[in-house]
């Protein structure tokens, strides 16, 4: 689909298109789930052993991986900010390492550490932050993270004869009270604005879980229901959002998942939140469509577009 046009493409990043008789630099937004993405940057995916597109975190701590998360930080530390961002210049090695076949099959492999979960040539070598967390994906991500935590918490707690009671009740205050109903893909959950409607809601969620939950676990989910709630329409918006708007995402976003790590252990920080937290408050500032409809200072599209940024230096490395 997009092979005619990658030459075209890589030339204006490369280069930068003249506007109003001024250079700017180009910035090439892509949008799509996260295995779109991976697929097309032709990295490894959510199960690797560096799972983020965006920067080198280490998917999981442990004494293999001690080294590497010194240097390259974890996805289960949410309270920590990743210390390296994926480069340019590591696409472009990919490229020229891959051409002409996968490391499954080079006659020297790459080790883990030399690719970084990039194990074939990429389409086209772009700068990672020019790449967006689509809204969707990404509100599904934590919505259904808190509904699944809330039922993890009676299971631990209470076993499974509770934990079915309580996902009996909550389905019925789904279905009765905040009425969403689950679509025939994303294994039967909910999408668009019934995202909207159950964040909205969330004091329904909280309460069909409340006689199952000991009261700090309880207090904990509410809080990060909360801060979610508080976060999800920025996430979502295509209309012009003030600084202090962005400010206030960028505030709530990397405290969402601390607080539950902390009290819920097991909790897995998924590329999702993780993506959530330290890459779309990265991504979001500042950026303005290549269009003459305006300056929204903040959009996030459905599909792929050429964004500029006023002050843009040339694409990073």
């Amino acid at each position: 689909m997009i092979g005619p046009s990658v030459l075209e493409l890589q030339r204006a990043l490369t280069r930068g298109v003249a506007v109003g008789g001024t250079l700017r630099a180009v910035r090439l937004i892509w949008t799509g789930d996260l295995a779109f993405l991976s697929a097309f940057v032709v990295h490894a995916g959510a199960t690797a052993r560096f799972p983020c597109v965006f920067c080198l975190a280490v998917s999981r701590p442990g004494p293999l991986h001690a080294g590497l998360i010194a240097k390259y930080g974890t996805l289960q530390r949410p309270d920590a900010p990743p210390a390296d961002l994926r480069t340019r210049r590591q696409l472009q090695e990919a490229m020229e390492a891959f051409r002409a076949c996968d490391n499954d099959v080079v006659p020297l492999p790459l080790s883990p550490w030399q690719h970084l979960s990039t194990k074939k040539c990429p389409l086209m070598a772009v700068y990672p932050a020019e790449i967006a967390v689509i809204p969707l994906h990404a509100t599904l991500g934590g919505m259904l993270t808190r509904i699944d935590l809330g039922l993890e918490a009676v299971y631990e707690a209470k076993r499974a004869a509770a934990c079915i009671e309580a996902a009996a009740s909550l389905g019925r205050t789904l279905l009765e009270d905040i009425r969403v109903r689950p679509v025939p893909y994303h294994g039967g959950a909910m999408e668009r604005r019934e995202c909207h409607r159950t964040s909205a809601k969330y004091p329904l969620v909280c309460g069909a879980l409340a006689p199952y939950l000991a009261v700090d676990k309880l207090a904990t989910l509410r809080a990060g229901w909360t801060d979610w709630a508080a976060i999800v329409g920025t996430l979502n918006t295509a209309s012009d959002v003030s600084l202090a708007e962005i400010e206030s995402f960028t505030r709530l976003a990397r405290g969402l998942m601390p607080p539950l790590r902390s009290a819920f252990p097991w909790l897995n920080v998924t590329p999702k939140l993780h993506a959530i937290a330290h890459h779309t408050p990265a991504f979001c500032g500042g950026l303005v469509p290549w269009a003459p409809l305006g300056s929204k200072r903040w959009k996030l599209g459905t599909a792929s577009s050429i964004s500029h940024r006023r002050d843009a230096p040339p694409t990073p490395s």
